[in-house]
């Protein structure tokens, strides 16, 4: 039981995998049944070889492109109609929350990055981009490398937040977190200890605690590298953050260059899941 996880009362185990099957990955059949689909509003269709499995781990033959995420939901009729918290024929899969403890192990090839490069480890809130809301929803970014920032690559941990009323269609609102670029400037633990390498394995998770796990307080997120509090970010209750209070959660993973090992995830109890099967 991972110690963040239990501090907080989310002891449900809602997913373990310590070693990978390409049996997991759902091949755009649009069925229920598997634990991650390729296919769907932002889990968008790749190529059949582009996933391979080494020593337990998930790893991308040519390096995850940008057209190979893969998520906890997927939309196996995109023409059918938007999706609602209750599972439909519109989409597949399961969503976590309000409420959760995710850690995943991941690896990134720093060394093969670069502005066209990018991997991360994040999620959406249910909202807007799947049951049609229009005032927005909650991305939680936990652990990424990007293009974004020189040095290359820079690794961020954060919150951002998503409107859809901006012009001309999407635009960051509400952004939090801390960029970091490699080596020397990586000062905050455990990157501090000079000799971090993004191209082994390293476990990344982070903990999303709601207003109600939190005695009727503003909810917050705290990131954790190998067990090490990272980042630590609370929302206001209400408006867009207060999304994270009351909407399940869709796991996303994908972009370039990167391997997969572990992954867990704790909920508080059966109710906090909502599955297709």
């Amino acid at each position: 039981m991972p110690a963040p996880a239990a501090a907080v009362g989310y002891t449900y185990c809602a997913m373990d995998i310590e070693e990978w099957s390409l049996s997991y990955l759902d091949n755009r059949s649009g069925d229920n049944g598997f634990l991650w689909y390729e296919d769907g509003i932002w889990v968008t269709s790749t190529a059949n070889n582009v996933f391979d499995i080494a020593n337990g781990q998930l790893i991308g033959n040519l390096g995850l492109t940008t057209a190979s995420r893969f998520g906890s939901y997927g939309n196996p009729h995109p023409g059918g109609g938007l999706a609602t918290y209750n599972p439909n024929n519109n989409w597949v899969g399961t969503l976590y929350g309000p409420g959760f403890y995710i850690e995943i192990q991941a690896k990134f090839d720093a060394s093969r990055y670069d502005y066209n490069a990018w991997g991360a480890l994040w999620g959406n809130t249910f909202g807007q981009i799947n049951d049609g809301q229009p005032d927005g929803s909650v991305e939680v970014d936990w652990a990424e490398l990007y293009p974004a920032m020189i040095p290359i690559p820079s690794f961020n941990s954060g919150l951002i937040e998503w409107r859809a009323a901006c012009s001309p269609g999407w635009c960051i609102s509400q952004g939090s977190g801390s960029d970091y670029s490699r080596a020397a400037n990586l000062n905050d633990p455990p990157f501090s200890n000079g000799n971090w390498d993004f191209n082994t394995m390293h476990t990344y998770a982070v903990l999303m605690v709601p207003s109600q796990d939190h005695d009727g307080a503003s909810g917050y997120m705290q990131t954790y590298v190998d067990g090490i509090p990272f980042w630590r970010a609370p929302w206001m209750r209400g408006g867009d953050y207060g999304r994270l209070d009351s909407e399940p959660f869709i796991i996303e993973i994908g972009g370039n260059y990167m391997g997969l090992g572990k992954i867990r995830v704790y909920v508080k109890d059966q109710s906090r899941m909502i599955r297709t099967f």
